[in-house]
């Protein structure tokens, strides 16, 4: 081979090694990571007051990270995960004024285990409030965290279905754009797929994804956050695999607000609901006065409580309600009223009976902060029936047909 042919095919490496390069830049990463960084400079110079001071008033806590019930043997119990705090170097808690020391805790992966048998009077609901947080250097931590404890749950079945909630930030591709919505997500199924990238085969999981339309319309780009706001999909995957991506399937409007999204990740540890009704789209019954609970991730304060929970009663099946300020539901949607509102952000997020069932999908609150309205499961159906094609044929696994429809 002559010099000058090594030359030649020297010069085009190079340039298939840039163009290969280029094209697996993450320019949506650079473009938001730029837009956060000289938004943030701006807010913190004209919001300054807000930056260095709490809302007192605030439901969300910074220390708390987590609380769940259980009762064993007539004995009811709190399960506290912190945020930083070790919880074997708490010395004393004040819940409902009153002090628990270390008599009264055990500890167990992480965990803070409260025996608050003496606090549980002979009401279906009690309410849990903690004040103050003392560590064993007398270092004292303010808490602001307020809840209830209901004999009618099963707080095991809240936290498996914790696992199937997500958070969604929608954004435009423009560079500077200031325009990003944020909500909430249920996974509704799981389906394994193979991708192939540069001649070889690669396992991947689609994730089928519910949330309101309100949440993703107008954007193009979506991002799906686990539990946590560094848990971000799509994940960077290189040159080598196939790109992660999230997808809008489409939007259901149909006296609804409705979208399905599809996430396409190497991660299979995500856990979609385990819940017979999107296979067989036949509902649970619900009636007026039945417990139930929402979850979703609000924004409290900025930051996203990811994966908060309200417990609360039925009011109304069928109340008809409009959307201010947009297109969608302007003739009225029939939703699932209830006392179980969890604030902005929680949109798209899921409404269980007691059971662990998915009976609704939240899609807006009322102005008093009390009450949620969510979109019934049936509606849910038949944005499945459309969007998915296949579903419409199967009483079976919606799995399959999810998979046959879009690979």
């Amino acid at each position: 081979m002559s010099r000058k042919t090594r030359k030649v095919l020297t010069w085009i490496m190079t340039i298939i090694i840039i163009v290969i390069a280029l094209f697996n830049l993450p320019y949506q990463k650079i473009k938001e990571s730029t837009h956060t960084f000289f938004n943030n400079i701006f807010n913190f110079f004209n919001n300054i007051d807000r930056v260095i001071t709490t809302d007192p008033n605030t439901s969300y806590d910074h220390h708390i990270k987590n609380i769940t019930f259980y009762t064993n043997n007539n004995n009811h119990y709190a399960v506290f995960e912190f945020h930083k705090i070790d919880p074997e170097n708490i010395s004393t808690m004040t819940i409902n004024n009153e002090t628990f020391d270390e008599t009264n805790f055990t500890y167990e992966e992480k965990t803070l285990i409260v025996d608050i048998t003496s606090l549980i009077g002979d009401g279906e609901v009690t309410p849990i409030n903690v004040t103050r947080i003392y560590t064993k250097n007398d270092k004292e931590h303010i808490s602001t965290l307020s809840t209830s404890f209901n004999k009618a749950i099963n707080y095991q079945i809240i936290e498996q279905r914790k696992k199937s909630l997500v958070g969604i930030r929608a954004t435009t591709s423009s560079f500077f754009s200031s325009s990003s919505h944020w909500g909430s997500g249920v996974i509704l199924t799981k389906t394994e797929v193979k991708k192939t990238h540069w001649f070889n085969e690669y396992t991947m999981y689609e994730y089928l994804i519910v949330t309101n339309s309100h949440v993703v319309e107008d954007s193009r780009v979506f991002y799906v956050y686990y539990d946590n706001a560094d848990d971000e999909y799509p994940k960077n995957t290189g040159m080598r695999r196939p790109k992660e991506s999230v997808r809008l399937l489409g939007h259901y409007t149909k006296k609804a607000d409705l979208a399905l999204l599809v996430l396409t990740t190497f991660d299979g540890s995500l856990v979609p609901l385990d819940d017979p009704q999107i296979t067989n789209f036949e509902a649970v019954p619900i009636e007026v006065n039945n417990t139930v609970f929402l979850i979703g991730s609000p924004v409290i304060n900025d930051v996203p409580a990811f994966n908060s929970y309200k417990i609360g009663k039925i009011i109304n099946t069928s109340k008809p309600i409009t959307l201010k300020d947009s297109d969608l539901c302007s003739t009225g949607c029939y939703s699932i009223q209830s006392k179980t509102y969890l604030g902005e952000g929680s949109s798209g997020g899921g409404l269980f009976d007691i059971d662990g069932n998915l009976i609704g999908i939240n899609f807006a609150g009322n102005d008093t902060h009390e009450e949620a309205y969510a979109l019934p499961i049936t509606l849910l159906f038949d944005a499945l029936r459309e969007l998915v094609p296949q579903a419409q044929q199967t009483k079976g696994s919606l799995a399959t047909s999810f998979y046959l429809s879009l690979v």
